[in-house]
């Protein structure tokens, strides 16, 4: 059985770096790219946990993601109870998840998954051969924080959902 059911609520996505002691971010962990070792090692003891972690472009950067909360305090504690499981595995390697919008120290871009058919083995591999394919693979290492809410849209028709989305878009 199928539930179709809207969840109505608040969530956050965080993005962050694999910094080592220095500051310089973690490229790689036994040959492979940091922040996808780190993921499949949590994901691999918390299988409950797969979905709640994604990579970025470079290999020392992901996201974390929450689930829907009735406000945005608990969803930064999954946040952080997420990022003590990261932390645990990214410790053994020196390096720790960090909340920073671009990292402090330089590092080889390596696409953040090994996969040859994944969005990120893909883009590094066409970006590094264009010309000024550095610049736009560098402009993608940047991290933000997300708040995310559907309370608005709580108990109105799809007519009120898209004019309160029309408004919205509209004010950004």
């Amino acid at each position: 059985m199928k539930n179709n059911q809207q969840i109505f609520g608040n969530g956050v996505e965080a993005e962050g770096f694999l910094l080592l002691e220095d500051l310089r971010p973690l490229e790689l962990i036994m040959g492979k790219p940091a922040a996808e070792f780190v993921i499949e090692e949590v994901v691999r003891k918390h299988p409950g946990l797969r979905g709640s972690f994604t990579l970025e472009q470079a290999s020392p950067m992901m996201e974390i993601n929450t689930g829907v909360h009735p406000d945005f305090a608990t969803a930064i504690d999954e946040i952080f109870e997420k990022k003590t499981l990261l932390n645990a595995v990214a410790a053994r390697h020196g390096a720790r998840l960090v909340f920073t919008p671009v990292p402090p120290k330089p590092f080889r871009f390596i696409a953040a998954s090994s996969d040859p058919t994944s969005h990120s083995f893909k883009l590094v591999e066409e970006w590094s051969k264009a010309v000024d394919g550095d610049e736009q693979l560098l402009a993608t290492a940047t991290a933000s924080v997300q708040f995310n809410t559907s309370t608005p849209f709580q108990g109105k028709n799809q007519r009120q959902r898209w004019e309160i989305a029309r408004l919205v878009h509209n004010k950004l």
